[in-house]
């Protein structure tokens, strides 16, 4: 790199400045790519992670990594997260992203990688519309290998939801369902989420009880739940990954009985209502697509975009 920056690899005694770091340089990401958050697995990875420092030693970027644990040679950034890539703080500039990433590349090359698997943030996640990344890594002669499409609302600035769902939420407070916040909750809806995945995808969900357990004890003000009761039984439900500007839906989950009574719908509702008033700016309803892009749930990202 240039002689005012040089990448190094992460170590455990790194954790707290990487973390100081995002926390004033996170472009709104917040927890995810915190050493905290990426350490909860209980499953670790091969940690291929590394730092930018300035020749003074302070920390002006970080790139969070890791080997691809079904992919021989591959490098992902993250393959615990939804999205990685370099995260910059502002003393690093359209070039330096350029030099950095070139360094990160060799780096990693000769640690083996022959293949790096860039997943860019999101632009709801970033405090500033920033995608000099992106440039380099065309520049670097990267390709694109997968598409995803997903489905957020802008709470500052929201669409007219979709008159079904209008009436879908009118019915369900007609017979009396009710919703419930709370992290207090996890063990609640935890028999829906697996029994969901069970039945619908044939899988088991991205986390464990123990995981999201974890998750919530170390950023309870970043984890949530939201459940729809009908009288005494759970009927529905979020979980909620909430970064500064955005909440997450990461699951959504419904049994026969809320599908019947538009528990979703309600629960959704409910949620847009609350983040409005705690100042988020959007609602992130996570991707409809499989295999990278190759197939869309279009009923699902229908659904989604109805709101």
């Amino acid at each position: 790199m240039s002689k005012s920056f040089f990448i190094e690899p992460f170590r455990s005694s790194d954790a707290e400045a990487w973390d100081e770091f995002l926390t004033a340089q996170s472009g709104g990401l917040d927890f995810l790519p915190t050493r905290r958050f990426l350490s909860h697995r209980e499953k670790p990875l091969e940690d291929l992670s590394l730092l930018v420092r300035e020749r003074r030693g302070a920390v002006a970027g970080v790139f969070p990594a890791a080997r691809d644990p079904k992919r021989s040679g591959v490098v992902v950034s993250h393959p615990g997260l939804t999205y990685g890539g370099l995260i910059a703080g502002r003393r690093l500039r359209d070039g330096d992203i350029l030099e950095a990433l070139n360094a990160i590349c060799d780096r990693l090359r000769n640690e083996g990688a022959r293949l790096l698997h860039y997943k860019p943030v999101p632009f709801i996640y970033r405090t500033q519309p920033r995608d000099d990344d992106l440039y380099s890594i065309y520049m670097l002669a990267g390709r694109l290998v997968g598409c995803d499409l997903g489905a957020a609302l802008n709470l500052s600035m929201p669409a007219i939801m979709q008159q079904r769902r209008i009436r879908a939420v009118r019915r369900a407070k007609e017979v009396g369902l009710r919703a419930e916040r709370g992290a207090h909750l996890l063990e609640e809806i935890w028999p829906l989420i697996m029994r969901n995945f069970a039945d619908r995808i044939g899988e088991q969900p991205t986390h464990s009880l123990n995981e999201l357990q974890t998750i919530r004890d170390l950023f309870p003000d970043r984890f949530d739940i939201i459940i729809v009761w009908h009288g005494n039984t759970p009927v529905a439900g979020l979980v909620l990954f909430i970064s500064l500007y955005v909440s997450r839906l990461q699951y959504i989950v419904s049994s026969s009985e809320g599908y019947a009574h538009n528990a979703v719908d309600f629960a959704i509702n409910h949620c847009i209502d609350e983040e409005y008033r705690n100042g988020r700016r959007y609602i992130d309803f996570g991707t409809s697509t499989l295999g990278a892009g190759q197939a869309l749930a279009t009923g699902v990202q229908e659904f989604k975009a109805g709101f």
